[in-house]
């Protein structure tokens, strides 16, 4: 999808992002089929006779070793600059949009898995760009949002809450 739309550079933060909307709507396909849908990544291939493993985890990016919040990104080159590493950054707060939880002392209220999957897929297809870092992706969000939902809506305020909880501004 990413391809075809925002085509992100793969490296550093836009590859970051890319790997996040690719974990993003893999996981919104397990919840759509109800195919025993969480918010882990690859736990069905990683190692499939091993329960309890995976690649990432939405929910909880330092389950393996990924950051979870802006202020502790790998800001190293290996891995294309971070992009499987720091996608952790964007997937806790893709996740903490859907849910809802608090993080870093931030509340955010949760708005369901298909408005988490309409903001991104907005935010993915109009606003960003080849280059989109982290920040410029919570802008596009933030609008992605306000045209599917009115600019004072629980909706955009939930995208800020959430990038605010990740520490990206």
């Amino acid at each position: 999808m990413t391809d075809f739309s925002s085509d992100l550079v793969y490296q550093y933060e836009s590859g970051a992002l890319n790997e996040a909307i690719s974990d993003i709507f893999g996981t919104l396909a397990e919840f759509h089929d109800n195919n025993d849908p969480d918010f882990e990544i690859g736990e069905d291939i990683y190692t499939p006779n091993t329960a309890g493993d995976a690649l990432r985890s939405m929910s909880d990016p330092t389950k393996y070793g990924d950051p979870d919040h802006y202020s502790v990104r790998y800001t190293g080159t290996s891995d294309n600059g971070g992009v499987h590493i720091n996608s952790g950054i964007i997937n806790k707060a893709a996740y903490l949009l859907s849910e809802g939880g608090t993080h870093y002392g931030v509340s955010v209220p949760g708005v369901g898995t298909d408005k988490m999957g309409a903001i991104f897929y907005r935010a993915n297809t109009v606003y960003f760009t080849s280059s989109t870092n982290f920040s410029q992706a919570r802008a596009g969000l933030v609008q992605a949002a306000k045209d599917l939902y009115g600019s004072a809506s629980a909706e955009v305020n939930a995208v800020n809450k959430a990038f605010d909880a990740v520490g990206v501004y």
